[in-house]
């Protein structure tokens, strides 16, 4: 069989768009512990979104992945969304920026990418 991209990376993902909700609010609690089982069992690959939970699910993703684990022990997808609305090249790279710095600490940022085209 070839090799291809991300063939190491377990095949189960978690979703961070329904989340455990207490009085309206994400229940971080119930996520950390969530996300605690998730990587106990081996799993790694975590997907979020802008829109996920009114904007609130990269921000609990920072808080309960990002901020208690090293970088190396975990993969996290986010979205770019194209009805953001974008114009031009700056203001796409200014988005990039925004999720990047809400989803993972300054010690853990990857370099924005300079091949953006919009």
């Amino acid at each position: 069989m070839e090799k291809y991209l991300g063939e190491n990376i377990p095949k189960l993902g978690f979703g961070l768009m329904r989340l455990p909700m207490d009085e309206g609010k994400i229940d971080v609690a119930r996520t950390q512990e969530m996300v605690d089982r998730f990587l106990e069992e081996g799993f790694c690959y975590f997907d979020t979104a802008y829109g996920y939970n009114d904007g609130e699910s990269e921000a609990v993703a920072k808080k309960v992945l990002a901020d208690r684990y090293p970088r190396d022990k975990f993969l996290l997808a986010t979205k770019l969304p194209a009805w953001a609305g974008a114009k031009s090249r700056e203001e796409a790279e200014q988005q990039v920026i925004k999720k990047r710095e809400m989803c993972m600490p300054p010690s853990r940022r990857f370099p924005v990418p300079r091949a953006l085209t919009v």
